[in-house]
């Protein structure tokens, strides 16, 4: 059911909120101690650095406890999202992880992917070019295996940035695409771009430029 709650920004709201009529008020006095609205939350959002967390995941046995790390961004991901994407992040809610169900540090939502830890060189070098913060929840063990895997990593870090990157046409405004078309027209950072006869052409030639070059990195990030 739906209630307005005035929360602790000062603001007013409605509130999806289920339960019995205890509950309902016991939520409703929570938001309003210590609840923000929808605007004052993206605002916050924003003010926030953008960061980078790691953590120790267990992909389902114990064994892939000691292999896989979860990765996930917080702070202001929202002019960032497009690339975050496009490295391979999806957003939703994430797989607990020992570490954040003990601290419970972070958002319920985030974007987020699993890697392996020898691995992980190659995604911080992919994700450097947003300059986020690190933080991390990986021990001494850790450094050790990532030392051992390092010269392995640079390699496939070298051949992977001499790989030939498309440039991306000029009309997309130093913004990230997302890939999709609507006919004759894309959306930039939220605005309707509508694209002459030779732009597409441009655009589908760097569509086919950039999937060459898309499978390229994919099979060097994938060697074992």
């Amino acid at each position: 059911m739906i209630y307005t709650v005035h929360y602790s920004c000062g603001h007013d709201g409605d509130q999806d909120i289920n339960g019995t009529p205890d509950e309902v008020i016991k939520k409703i006095k929570s938001l309003e101690k210590k609840g923000i609205c929808k605007a004052c939350y993206a605002n916050k959002k924003r003010s926030e650095p953008l960061t980078l967390h790691i953590e120790r995941f267990n992909k389902g046995t114990y064994t892939n406890y000691c292999e896989w790390l979860l990765l996930f961004f917080s702070g202001n991901t929202q002019a960032a999202r497009e690339q975050i994407k496009a490295m391979g992040y999806q957003w939703g809610e994430m797989p607990s992880t020992r570490a954040r169900d003990m601290f419970k540090k972070t958002d319920k939502k985030a974007w987020f992917k699993a890697t392996r830890l020898e691995d992980l060189e190659i995604d911080l070098d992919e994700a450097s070019v947003l300059a986020p913060q690190i933080q991390s929840l990986l021990t001494g063990i850790d450094l050790d295996i990532m030392e051992k895997h390092a010269p392995k990593n640079q390699d496939r870090i070298r051949r992977l940035k001499a790989l030939h990157k498309p440039e991306a046409p000029d009309f997309f405004g130093g913004y990230t695409w997302n890939k999709k078309t609507y006919g004759r027209s894309i959306y930039m950072n939220g605005e309707k771009i509508t694209l002459t006869t030779e732009q597409l052409d441009e655009l589908d030639q760097y569509k086919k430029e950039l999937a060459e070059y898309e499978e390229k990195a994919r099979a060097i990030k994938d060697e074992r």
